[in-house]
């Protein structure tokens, strides 16, 4: 199991090799899927994903990384649209660049 050194008496394990080796790469809820090549990445593989299946999947992956090593993963959520990462963390008094995108979609 890949070990990563933090400091004094802590490590890190990589989560992609925890994930692979649970033989997930590749698994889909709906539309959903964890990346054939990169374990760490979640997919919208049709562009009609929804956040249900999101969550779902990173439940799912979550649960059997538990059942299988007995380690519980924590998320690091990035998000990327068509034109590249969206900043989710705005300035005080600012919109999130995905605030931005559904009002000017208007499903806010």
């Amino acid at each position: 199991m890949p070990l990563y050194k933090v400091n004094d008496g802590e490590s890190k394990i990589a989560a992609g090799w925890l994930i692979d080796q649970a033989g997930l790469k590749g698994k889909t809820i709906n539309d959903i899927a964890v990346h054939q090549n990169q374990a760490l990445v979640l997919i919208n593989t049709n562009n009609n994903g929804c956040g249900k299946d999101l969550v779902a999947l990173v439940d799912e992956v979550c649960n059997t990384v538990f059942a299988k090593f007995g380690i519980e993963l924590s998320t690091e959520v990035r998000c990327f649209g068509h034109e590249g990462e969206l900043n989710l963390l705005a300035k005080k008094g600012e919109e999130s660049e995905l605030t931005a995108v559904k009002n000017a979609k208007g499903t806010r």
